[in-house]
């Protein structure tokens, strides 16, 4: 079964971390994880958007069971309509 997420969890969580996290930093402090946080966040999507990408293009590459249970064009069958005896 299928977990669907609930953006409202979801950003309250997040909000709520932060602010436990702000409470004992600096303003400096706070200005470099939030540095962090911004490249693990493009980071992942730019992760997410090449599995999607290679996941399209390999879905393209990979043959389906009925092209590869077919005979090739030169193969007896394909000419005669008949398979090898």
């Amino acid at each position: 079964m299928k977990k669907c997420l609930n953006p409202g969890e979801i950003t309250a969580s997040v909000t709520a971390i932060a602010n436990m996290l702000a409470k004992d930093l600096s303003v400096n402090e706070l200005n470099v994880m939030s540095n962090i946080f911004l490249m693990l966040g493009d980071s992942l999507a730019v992760i997410a958007a090449v599995k999607t990408f290679n996941e399209a293009i390999c879905a393209e590459d990979k043959p389906t069971r009925e092209a590869t249970n077919k005979p090739s064009d030169s193969s007896e069958e394909a000419h005669t309509g008949k398979p090898p005896e």
